[in-house]
């Protein structure tokens, strides 16, 4: 019934989301090195390597949605009202995936066993991130989903698809981490 569905949605948007975030993660991670021979034949802004993985991300991410779209449609799930603030989210992704390809793309082409590392985290950061379960309560998964960035980024994404509002504590935060 509808719990099934509800269920289903949300772990479909949330991993759509994750998946999301953890390319832009690792791409970020190899976005120079992956180029190193045009940058040091070609005379070019390191922002052209940057703008290029951001784009090809974003192209991947159109096809995961559609493949997730069938998923909900098959499972009757309908378009809320207010579902085009999952938009606000997508961008503020966006603009947070320029200063993490730069940070961790100039990270990794000096310390190149650091993609490896981070991988692993991000693996981990999977099963912390609340993709398949729900932040309720006051236990550790709580404390672990507050902390945790990525909780906020998957919020500004997947609340609106599911017709809730996103927690303004969420929107705080990828409003700090992007203008830092």
């Amino acid at each position: 019934g509808d719990e099934m569905q509800d269920g289903v949605s949300y772990i479909v948007l949330g991993f759509l989301a994750f998946q999301l975030l953890s390319n832009i993660i690792q791409d970020g991670c190899n976005v120079f090195t992956q180029s190193s021979s045009w940058i040091t034949s070609a005379r070019l802004p390191l922002s052209l390597f940057i703008f290029r993985d951001i784009t090809r991300i974003l192209i991947v991410f159109v096809f995961n949605a559609v493949g997730a779209a069938i998923i909900l449609i098959w499972h009757g799930y309908s378009l809320p009202p207010g579902f085009l603030w999952c938009l606000t989210g997508l961008v503020a992704t966006v603009l947070n995936a320029f200063w993490v390809y730069l940070f961790l793309g100039v990270l990794v082409a000096r310390f190149k066993d650091l993609f490896h590392l981070i991988t692993a985290i991000l693996r981990l950061g999977f099963f912390i991130s609340p993709v398949m379960w729900v932040p309720t309560g006051e236990g550790m998964r709580s404390l672990i989903a507050l902390y945790n960035p990525l909780t906020h980024f998957i919020a500004i994404i997947r609340d609106p698809l599911l017709g809730q509002p996103t927690p303004w504590l969420s929107w705080q935060i990828v409003g700090a981490i992007t203008v830092i």
